[in-house]
């Protein structure tokens, strides 16, 4: 859980994991960067991790979302780049 403001860091969301955001509005909780790597060669084996109501990226933020089941992105502002696989 990420209290609201600016974090500027690196956030690789891996399995059992979730990531929120506790501001009222997503764009209250800013992380500068978050990926869920593509460990495994393709995204069929990421699975049960989440991210939730924060703001991703900024002008030179990335995110990078390869995933494959249960793996939910809610009320989400992404900002800059974003990769999905």
């Amino acid at each position: 859980m990420f209290m609201p403001g600016y974090h500027s860091c690196d956030v690789n969301v891996g399995y059992y994991t979730e990531i929120r955001g506790l501001d009222v509005a997503p764009t209250g909780t800013v992380i500068k960067n978050l990926w869920s790597s593509d460990s495994c060669g393709n995204a069929l084996c990421n699975f049960w991790r989440a991210v939730e109501n924060v703001q991703l990226g900024n002008d030179s933020g990335t995110v990078s979302w390869h995933v494959s089941q249960a793996a939910p992105m809610r009320r989400t502002y992404v900002k800059g780049n974003i990769t999905l696989g």
